[in-house]
């Protein structure tokens, strides 16, 4: 009597097993500032025609949730073609703060939900505003750099998205190289470190590394599953504000062949 209900529920179990999950685009907009003489708006518009629905995350830069001003929960409905803008409720100082946006996709659909950030930072009579560039958590990048390319200034932000650790290992380098063998029989060179720093990042948490801390050649290795890089360079040292340097290209990391 029982064996109908029983292949009843096999099927069913595996109907749901053979169904493709649901795609989720992540986007996370960094580098957002607040405080006395700071603030900053994240802006969603939904190019579809018809209605989209998303969830809005917004943290500190220890990792911890932020609310969004005049607005409960993290679930945002859009109407075609509407378009919102949010504020972190941020009272005291903070400058890496962070929002990431999850936007579910059809199935081979493209993304259509625009996603973009300002900051405004106010010195004495002048209001100046910057754009924040909207970026996507790779698995383990990487960053090198030589020292006669590095820009005066410039600070490499990094962002933890996902809900555990991740590590950030940097070495400067004055000079001097040493060959690694690897598996396959590839060599890779490596720098001698003349300094270096191995740092932890929490989750959610987000870390600025100053250039000119780590004088010579720079390598930045990180590990962790989602991680945001983007090198900010100052717009005016008297209103201390940074932009995103475009021109910065960083690497994710390339698995070992078996």
């Amino acid at each position: 009597m029982r064996a109908p209900a029983t292949i009843l529920l096999l099927w069913l179990g595996l109907a749901n097993a053979a169904s493709p999950p649901q795609r989720i685009l992540e986007t996370v907009v960094p580098a957002l500032e607040y405080g006395p003489a700071c603030s900053s708006t994240i802006t969603l518009r939904n190019l579809a025609d018809r209605p989209m629905v998303v969830e809005v995350e917004g943290h500190r830069s220890d990792g911890a949730l932020a609310p969004f001003e005049d607005r409960p929960g993290m679930r945002l409905k859009l109407a075609a073609g509407e378009s919102a803008a949010l504020r972190l409720r941020i009272e005291d100082s903070e400058t890496d703060a962070w929002v990431r946006v999850r936007e579910p996709l059809d199935e081979d659909g493209p993304p259509r939900i625009a996603v973009s950030g300002s900051t405004a930072c106010q010195a004495g009579n002048q209001l100046r505003e910057v754009s924040r560039r909207a970026a996507y958590p790779l698995h383990s990048p990487w960053y090198s750099e030589d020292a006669g390319r590095r820009t005066e200034g410039a600070v490499i932000l990094l962002v933890n998205a996902a809900p555990k650790p991740a590590r950030a290992r940097l070495c400067a380098s004055a000079a001097g190289y040493y060959t690694a063998a690897r598996k396959g029989g590839e060599v890779e060179y490596r720098p001698v470190c003349s300094s270096e720093s191995d740092v932890q990042i929490p989750p959610f948490g987000a870390r600025r590394f100053a250039l000119a801390d780590y004088p010579g050649s720079l390598r930045l290795r990180t590990s962790g599953d989602a991680i945001v890089l983007q090198m900010l360079r100052p717009l005016d040292e008297a209103n201390h504000v940074f932009v995103v340097d475009s021109t910065i290209r960083f690497g994710e990391e390339v698995a070992p062949k078996p």
